[in-house]
Order: C-alpha cells, then structure tokens, then sequence
C-alpha cells in the first residue's frame, strides 16, 4: 500500500510540477512518468542481481532511504529537467528496492493454496493506499501545498514509517548489516547452500572466529535463524543491542547461570518444535588462535530433546579481522583488514540427530574448514 501511495504521490503531480515550476509543456510531464516507470523496472532487476536471486530482505532499506533522499532533493533543491529526471528515477529505482524483496517475502511465506486469496488481498490493500494517497494529497493542495511540499513531505512521511517498520520487525535492518558485510565489506563466497532444509526444524553449527560470525552467516542462510551466544557478548554496547534486536538466545556455562542455561534449552526446544533453526557454535568462545576449539557436549544435550538434523558449517577468512581477537582483544584494531577480502561459509550434509556427537561434529566443521 505504501508503495503505491508514494508512486501516486510521485506520479500524479508530474504534469502540474512540468508546467507550474519547470515552466515546459505537458507533454515533458508525460516522458517523466514514462521514466519513473523504467525507474521501477530497472529497480526490479537491480534487486534480482543484487540479491543473488535468493529472497534478500536486506535491501528493503535501502530503498526506504532512497526513496527519502531522492525525494527531499526533488522537493527541495531540483529545479532543472536533467536533475528531476535523475531524482524521479532514483525515486521509482529505490520504490522498487522496497516493493519487490517484500512482494516475494509475501509470497514465499504463504501456503500455495493460499497465495491466490493473499495476492487478492495485496491488490485491495494497493488499492486503498492509493485512494487514501489520493485523498490526501488533494486535501494538501487544496490548503495551498506546493508540488515540491508535497513531495518533500511525502519524503520525510517515508522516513517516519521506515522507523516505525524497522523497530517493529528489526530483520530488516539485520539482514541490511549482513548484506553489507557480505557483498560491500567482504566477498563472501557460500558453498553448500542447498544443505540447509527449505522447512523443518534444524540446528546450525558452526566454528566462532569474530563478532561477526552471526551476521555472516545470517546472510549465507536464507532461512532465518535464532543464534544462541554466550551471555557476555549481550553486554558489548553495540552488539548487544544487535543481538536482542535479532532474538538472539543468550546461554551461560552450567557453574556460571544453570538458570540462564535451562532457560537457553527452553528456548532451543520451543524454535525447534516450531519448526524453526537455531544456530550454535559448540566452542561456547571465540577462537584465541584462530584454530578450532573442542566442541562442547550441549549440542549433544540438544538433539536429545529435540531429534532434528544438524548442519554443520565452516567459516574461513575472518580471523585477523578487527572482529577477531588475533593480537589481542577484538576491535582494538584501527580498520578492517582486507576490505573485500574473500570470506568463505561452507556447508556440509545435514547429519541425522542419531550420529551427532560433540567430537563428531568438530572433525567435520574441521574438514569443511580446511
């Protein structure tokens, strides 16, 4: 509905901007419409490249933010036809950027049987945003709102609803974090992708080298994962907040907090009988060396309870990171090393819950790893 409300808003107003602030004829309005439809088309695409073809809803905002900052240029500082061209096709490209990841979200998360009835409804919804747009752009220009207010309006209107949207469903922003790190900050390659079952329940493992992991393989897995991490990570200032914004389950050793550890296993338990994943790193720490460390027995107390298959993975070409501890403490380092260094996430066979043991599992991430 919001796409639609922010197209009309764009749209309808082409052909009295064209005259009344750009002093051409209408028939320039009519070719800026015809650009903010190949706008939105090469947006499509763009999302499709950009995303691997896989579901990436770490895209979403990014076009919430162009959609933002191409309008409150276009309402407030574009005054020549080359630079509103330029404006409205960032506009219609970042509409696209939100539209389509949230299309196919819809879609992929609904029961085939059901995605007639949901599509439907989706149109009706379209259809109201743009009446209610309609509605109320009219009412502005009839208080005597210029184009151009409306438009940066309609700008900073997208700003507060991309607020209220992220602090309501943080995945967004989480999956923007990983998508940065995956294809601007590192080039992560993924191996194995296929390994991770389409539905059902399963339990993640994989080696711990930085603070990062969590977000790296967030975007190697397209499924969404619940990661359990040791309780002291909770208390890095921005981390933590990462952490709780994802659901992150914190876990403590059996001497440290037995409480803190049932409630933990509590909450594999419920995600898994959900049918959901979990994600775990049977080190319970972060490598001091860069070499794997023994694997706890705890993914053996969890497939017990909860007899899912367990997908091992391996990351490589972190450690020395300013996200590892090499050289000491993590982050004590000044820039990332290797920007655009190539990172690896291989993913091994799902191993039944009857064969997976703590030792077991280790050998394998080893051997994934390399």
């Amino acid at each position: 509905a919001w796409f639609w409300l922010v197209a009309q808003g764009f749209v309808a107003w082409l052909p009295a901007y064209t005259v009344s602030d750009l002093g051409a004829s209408p028939s320039v309005g009519v070719g800026l419409a015809a650009l903010f439809a190949l706008g939105i088309a090469w947006g499509s695409w763009a999302v499709h490249r950009l995303s691997g073809g896989w579901l990436e809803l770490g895209i979403v905002p990014l076009g919430t933010l162009g959609i933002s900052l191409f309008g409150l240029d276009l309402g407030l500082l574009a005054a020549h036809p080359a630079r509103v061209a330029v404006d409205l096709f960032g506009v219609a490209a970042s509409a696209a950027f939100l539209a389509v990841p949230l299309h196919t979200a819809v879609l992929s998360w609904t029961m085939a049987d059901q995605r007639g009835r949901v599509v439907a409804a989706g149109n009706a919804i379209a259809a109201l945003g743009m009446a209610a747009g309609a509605v109320i752009f009219a009412a502005l220009a009839a208080r005597g709102w210029s184009v151009g207010r409306i438009w940066t309006g309609l700008a900073v209107a997208n700003l507060l609803v991309a607020a209220v949207i992220y602090r309501t469903a943080p995945e967004f922003l989480l999956r923007f974090l990983s998508w940065v790190l995956g294809s601007v900050l590192y080039r992560v390659e993924v191996t194995g992708a296929d390994h991770v079952p389409r539905d059902g329940p399963a339990v993640l493992v994989c080696n711990h080298v930085t603070y990062i992991d969590w977000l790296v393989l967030m975007g190697a897995v397209r499924r969404p994962a619940r990661f359990v991490m040791y309780k002291g990570f909770f208390d890095l200032p921005v981390a933590g907040i990462l952490f709780r914004q994802a659901g992150v389950i914190p876990i403590a050793g059996a001497k440290e907090d037995p409480e803190m550890l049932e409630r933990a296993m509590d909450a594999v338990s419920a995600t898994l009988q959900a049918g959901g994943v979990v994600a775990i790193f049977p080190e319970g720490s972060l490598t001091s060396d860069g070499e794997i460390q023994t694997f706890r027995p705890g993914i053996e107390r969890i497939v017990a309870r909860d007899p899912v298959v367990v997908v091992p993975m391996a990351l490589d070409g972190l450690w020395g990171s300013m996200f590892s501890r090499k050289g000491g403490k993590a982050f004590r380092k000044p820039v990332p090393r290797g920007v655009r260094s190539r990172v690896r996430v291989a993913i091994g066979a799902p191993i039944p819950p009857g064969e997976v043991t703590a030792g077991g599992l280790q050998q394998v991430v080893t051997s994934l790893r390399g």
